[in-house]
């Protein structure tokens, strides 16, 4: 009977195993497949028992630890099945941290004392599944608070950052299996010395992964928002530049406006001439080149004027009621190709929610601007047909996902340059954007 409860609690170990390495793999891959939580409790509970009967076998470490290596592996695939790369990658790192610390463990506990293991089979047994016990505790605390991560930004390691990764960890797990080989064959034999070196060596073995664990890590996230911060400039730079074409065409139209008594001498003498056609053909001319500007709108910055006006213009052939107030300096400190990415993103989200409002009545967005001593405030709202739950991520509404949903990444990486805030909240149909930046030259 003690057997047999020696025998269900080693069971038990593995399997606490099995599901730690679910939990520390699943945050960390792409695309993973969804399971039902009994399906993977019954994959988990058969790869627990395989590995289990594996122990009693009579072959060589090595083999049986690329054998756990494999069942562990081939269980993540069948339950998750994402990629392969990363499936290998965290696997052979979560081996090396699970070996470590049960090796630290054993070693600190004196796992290899003659006295240890001169005891009867039930007694050791009993010792071992103590001790497997703590390091299944510390391996959970490990992957739970060292090796936190966010589901939602998860990294994707460059193909020369995986091989170096590849070959760190497989050398850790060799180099473990060398110190164990070592230290197993002292029983009895090894003096506290000898097993304190070898302990502290495995030690540095287990930090030096961890590090270099981190250390990628954070450089891949470094490089992906590099990355992100690149595409939105790209972006603004873009968006400027059309503000300014436009604004150049804008310009044009009022010289039209400024030469009107010109025109309209011109027009007076075909009409003179009699030549009604081509008096008509001049007002068409005219009309054509007009009506795409408006510039009603002032706020005081000419950047402001332009973008605001533009963007009135485009709420009112969406039928949206576009609200402007306040007013701005026209010499202000701030970039004027970020104080564009402000407006222009934020009043297309705005535009861009409107339109998806089916009751033209209800299509209604407001601006508000303000200089308030050393900060430009800027404050959208508009409707919305849905509310937005804020504790979910935004997502863009326009057909094309792959172009489009960058305005708030925009808006954030120029609101971070200045040392700024950006807040929304989403009440009762209604979407509030509030930015707040320093007036500063960077």
């Amino acid at each position: 009977m003690r057997d047999l409860i020696w025998v269900v609690l080693e069971f038990g170990i593995g399997l606490i195993e099995m599901i730690i390495y679910l939990s520390f793999l699943a945050p960390r891959l792409y695309n993973v497949k969804k399971t039902s939580s009994i399906k993977k409790i019954g994959i988990s509970i058969v790869a627990s028992v395989i590995m289990y009967y594996m122990g009693d076998l009579q072959i060589p470490f090595i083999i049986g630890l690329m054998l756990k290596m494999g069942i562990i592996f081939a269980t993540g695939h069948v339950i998750f099945q994402s990629s392969l790369q990363d499936e290998i990658l965290y696997t052979l790192f979560f081996l090396v941290i699970v070996y470590l610390i049960d090796f630290l463990v054993i070693a600190i506990m004196g796992g290899n004392k003659y006295t240890v293991t001169s005891k009867d089979n039930s007694e050791l047994s009993a010792f071992y599944v103590q001790l497997g016990l703590i390091s299944k505790f510390i391996l959970f605390v490990f992957t739970k608070v060292f090796f936190k991560v966010d589901s939602k930004k998860r990294i994707c390691f460059t193909p020369q950052v995986n091989i170096l990764m590849y070959t760190s960890f497989a050398i850790a797990l060799v180099s473990a299996y060398a110190l164990s080989s070592v230290f197993f064959n002292l029983i009895g034999k090894g003096t506290f010395i000898i097993n304190l070196c070898i302990t502290i060596a495995a030690l540095g073995i287990f930090c030096d992964n961890t590090i270099i664990y981190f250390v990628v890590q954070k450089l891949s996230e470094w490089l992906e928002k590099e990355k992100e911060y690149e595409v939105v400039q790209y972006q603004n730079e873009v968006l400027i530049k059309e503000t300014l074409e436009k604004d150049e065409m804008n310009k044009e139209v009022r010289k039209i406006w400024h030469d009107f008594n010109n025109h309209m001498s011109c027009i007076d003498m075909l009409l003179q001439m009699e030549n009604i056609e081509k008096a008509r053909e001049y007002i068409k001319n005219m009309n054509a080149s007009c009506q795409t500007t408006y510039m009603g709108i002032r706020t005081g910055n000419e950047m402001a004027d332009v973008v605001v006006n533009q963007k009135f213009m485009l709420a009112k052939a969406e039928a949206i009621e576009l609200i402007v107030k306040g007013e701005l300096q026209e010499e202000i400190r701030i970039n004027q190709m970020d104080l564009c990415a402000l407006l222009c993103n934020s009043l297309d989200n705005a535009i861009e929610a409107c339109r998806q409002i089916e009751d033209k009545e209800e299509r209604k967005a407001s601006l508000f601007l303000k200089m308030y001593k050393d900060y430009l405030l800027i404050d959208v709202t508009n409707s919305v047909k849905e509310e937005v739950d804020k504790n979910k991520k935004l997502v863009t509404t326009k057909s094309d996902k792959k172009r489009h949903g960058i305005g708030m990444l925009s808006m954030r990486t120029v609101v971070e340059k200045y040392g700024g805030n950006l807040e929304w909240k989403c009440e009762n149909k209604q979407f509030f954007l509030s930015i707040i930046v320093k007036n500063i030259t960077i």
